[in-house]
């Protein structure tokens, strides 16, 4: 008597699927380093058509791109089917960096335990790095490699994964306050984290951790709500 071979789960992409997700990714990416820029402003709207023209790809990867934006809430889509870039909110803020102060924290606490000399010295010259950062995109991209750097560094994998994506869902949030000119008081909490990592202090880094994120927050609440927002 033959054994019958399962079969899968699901079907393998064909090559014409994996060309499209690529490019479904790529123009994420590009519409994402747009917003990020401020060359999609907030609150303008977004078409397709012509962004699909100008990155060179088809309608499909386009809509699709716009679709994994949107689950990063960096656009959303009017009644109208329109789609449009989301202007930052109070409230969204104060949610995602409570969540965002309870993962990190965990995760630098492990960074602590885990950490060698070699890391700590990366984290000290992206710091010094920030110190002399030409413009805010700059900025805003050592910051995201600072943070990146550390959390990585607890081998927590799924940890790291969840801690990615909703630091990419604040990224926005990260350059309202450089741009407002409020990035000092974080340099500071960067250089207090380096120094708990490399004395390997758990409770101090999350300590730390959690101080940092709560600045980020109140200060860019308060540039929002000077702004109008809520």
């Amino acid at each position: 008597m033959t054994s019958e071979i399962p079969s899968p789960a699901s079907p393998r992409p064909e090559p014409r699927q994996l060309a499209r997700v690529t490019l479904a990714q790529a123009a994420a990416d590009a519409v994402r380093e747009m917003i990020m820029l401020g060359e999609l402003p907030v609150g303008s709207r977004i078409r397709q058509r012509e962004l699909a023209a100008q990155l060179r790809v088809s309608r499909t990867p386009m809509r699709e791109a716009l679709s994994k934006l949107a689950s990063e809430g960096l656009i959303r889509t009017d009644p109208s089917g329109q789609a449009i870039v989301c202007r930052p909110s109070v409230e969204e803020l104060e949610e995602l960096y409570e969540i965002r102060q309870l993962l990190e924290g965990q995760a630098a606490a492990h960074a602590a335990e885990h950490r060698r000399p070699e890391d700590v010295e990366r984290l000290r010259r992206i710091v010094a790095s920030l110190d002399h950062a030409p413009s805010a995109d700059a900025w805003v991209r050592l910051n995201a490699e600072f943070h990146t750097a550390l959390y990585r560094l607890a081998q927590r994998a799924e940890l790291v994964r969840l801690i990615d994506s909703l630091r990419i869902r604040t990224e926005v949030y990260v350059r309202i306050l450089v741009e407002t000119g409020s990035s000092d008081e974080a340099q500071q909490d960067h250089r207090d984290i380096v120094a708990a990592l490399d004395a390997g202090d758990a409770d101090k880094i999350r300590s730390l951790v959690h101080k940092h994120l709560r600045h980020t927050r109140d200060r860019v609440a308060a540039v929002i709500r000077s702004q109008g927002g809520s």
